[in-house]
Order: structure tokens, then C-alpha cells, then sequence
């Protein structure tokens, strides 16, 4: 098990902490390094990062409070899946034991005012809607305040199955729990594709991916990523084709993460219906259609 403890003042070009998970499209036959908790940080603004890895367990260093913090890989995934999904995230100490509440990714997509305490099971609220998860302590205390906090990088991707020969990797972005760097950061599809030997040839964030012929939706992808996470989105999600204009839709806001039987398309405004309430979002389709392609091209 890998373990690090992070101190933000060893590395004052700046540190970004993710809850990382498998990608969303994957061929590239190596065991998958960015899952657990995903660490970048710079001592130099100009070189290369001085980590660029993933842990199983990090201690962070909160040199304000003079303690240290440990980051619970299931509390960074779910901050990952409540973040993208636009749910409201708080800090909640129980009211009789003091301890931080979490309980679990499977519950990070499901706001709500009580919270009961996992340690002694007293029930705490909230005057609104949350999810509880500590890190969002972290977020607020430490990460940098620009505007904008996030941007398009305006760097499209379009390639053929054989420039990567050793595979690709695809992941939707989110926002890091912790980003410290005076600069925004980039949203989008965030890619690792390599040679044959297993060289990667590029790790980069793109605001347009087209493989071969088939172009993922950006916005449906960053979604899938934390819907596939909880296991009652994962098995409502299906696509949906609008009668109207021909293309799929893809449901956000509270439509992302509760089943409905109406979905709205983004295109042409129609409402399409479904027979039963679904979360409709075309990248399982995708995702199939990406693997069809890339099986055939290395035949």
C-alpha cells in the first residue's frame, strides 16, 4: 500500500489533489496508475512536476492548523462524483462524538439535511441540501481563488486508431480537491495514449476528442465518469435518441442523478420520453461504439 505525506510548503509552485478512478475508454493494456489519490505538485514553476502519481493513502500537512489531515480515498472519489454531478458538498462534524462524516460514494450523489453519524449513529442536519465529506474543507481553506476557476483548454483531439499502438486511456476532468496553482484549470477530456513499447506519448487535457470516426460528447463523458461510480446511476443510465432532431440526449442537472421519463434534449429543446424513468446519457453506447472501432482497426 502506498502512502504519502504532503507538505504544500515543500512544493510552493503548487499541488493538486484528485480522487482518482479507472477511465471511462480504455485499451492500453497496463494497470491503471491513476486510481486512489492522485497527487501533482511542483517545487519549480518551469519544471517538470516533482510528482505526478497516485496513492493509496495521503496525509496532508494543514500548516495553518498544525495538524495533520488524512484524505480517505472513497471521501476523494465521492467529492469527484458530487462535483461533476453539482451537488452540494459540507463539512459535518457530529454533534456527539466530533467525528468527520462520510458515508460513502455510493451516497455522494444523494443530497440531503441528516446525516447519520457512521462512528455512534446520531443523526445531524443541515439547514440545506448536502452530501457530507469533509474534504470540501480542504477545497475552501486552500485552494487558489482566480477567476475563472476552470476554462476550455481550446485544444481538440482528433486521431486515428494507429497513432497509438500501445492504447489509450480517456478520463472526464473534474475539479481538484485541492488546486493551489495561480492559473485556472482545464476542463474537459483528459487523455494518456502510447507507443507499442508502453511509452507515453502524450498525458493532456482536450476540450474535443474524435477516435477514427466517432466523436465523444465532452459533457456526457464528465458525467458517465461519476454515474458509473454509484451503483443505482450506473444501472439507470441508457441512451435515448430525440425523435425530432435524430441526435442522443444526455440529461444534466438534478436529471443526472435522478431517473426520469422525460429528458430534454440539448439540440432542438423536444422532450423525449422514456417507457420507464432512466438517466439518459449516451456514453455506455459510445463506449462500445470507441471498442467496436479500435477491435477492428487492429485486425
Amino acid at each position: 500500500m502506498s502512502h504519502l505525506l504532503l507538505d504544500p510548503q515543500e512544493y510552493p509552485a503548487g499541488i493538486a489533489i484528485w480522487g482518482g478512478v479507472e477511465p471511462i475508454f480504455m485499451t492500453a493494456h497496463r494497470p491503471n496508475e491513476e486510481a486512489g489519490i492522485h497527487i501533482h505538485a511542483r517545487k519549480l514553476p518551469v519544471a517538470e512536476k516533482d510528482i505526478d502519481q497516485s496513492f493509496d493513502e495521503v496525509t496532508f500537512r494543514d500548516c495553518t492548523w498544525g495538524r495533520d489531515i488524512q484524505i480517505d480515498q472513497d471521501a476523494a472519489v465521492g467529492f469527484m462524483i458530487s462535483q461533476i454531478l453539482g451537488v452540494n458538498m459540507r463539512h459535518v462534524i457530529c454533534i456527539n462524538c466530533a467525528s468527520d462524516i462520510f458515508l460513502g460514494r455510493q451516497f455522494a450523489a444523494y443530497p440531503s439535511t441528516s446525516h447519520t453519524c457512521p462512528s455512534c449513529s446520531t443523526v445531524n442536519t443541515t439547514v440545506e441540501e448536502a452530501v457530507a465529506n469533509p474534504l470540501i474543507t480542504l477545497r475552501e481553506r486552500y485552494s487558489s481563488r482566480i477567476e475563472p476557476a476552470v476554462i476550455s483548454p481550446n485544444r481538440p483531439l482528433s486521431l486515428s486508431w494507429d497513432k497509438f499502438p500501445g492504447g489509450i486511456d480517456i478520463w472526464g476532468s473534474n475539479q481538484a480537491i485541492i488546486w493551489n496553482a495561480q492559473k485556472p484549470e482545464e476542463e474537459g477530456l483528459h487523455v494518456h495514449w502510447y507507443a507499442s513499447d508502453g511509452t507515453m506519448l502524450r498525458d493532456d487535457t482536450f476540450d474535443s476528442v474524435t477516435l477514427g470516426a466517432i466523436k465523444v460528447d465532452v459533457k456526457a463523458a464528465r458525467l458517465w465518469m461519476a454515474q458509473r461510480e454509484v451503483h443505482r446511476l450506473r444501472a439507470a443510465t441508457r441512451s435515448i435518441t430525440c425523435k425530432e432532431c435524430g441526435n442522443q440526449v444526455c440529461d444534466e442537472g438534478i436529471q443526472a442523478r435522478v431517473p426520469s421519463t422525460t429528458h430534454r434534449c440539448a439540440t432542438c429543446a423536444h422532450i423525449a420520453q422514456s417507457t420507464s424513468p432512466i438517466i439518459a446519457n449516451p456514453m455506455p453506447a459510445t463506449v462500445k461504439l470507441l471498442m467496436d472501432s479500435w477491435k477492428l482497426a487492429q485486425k
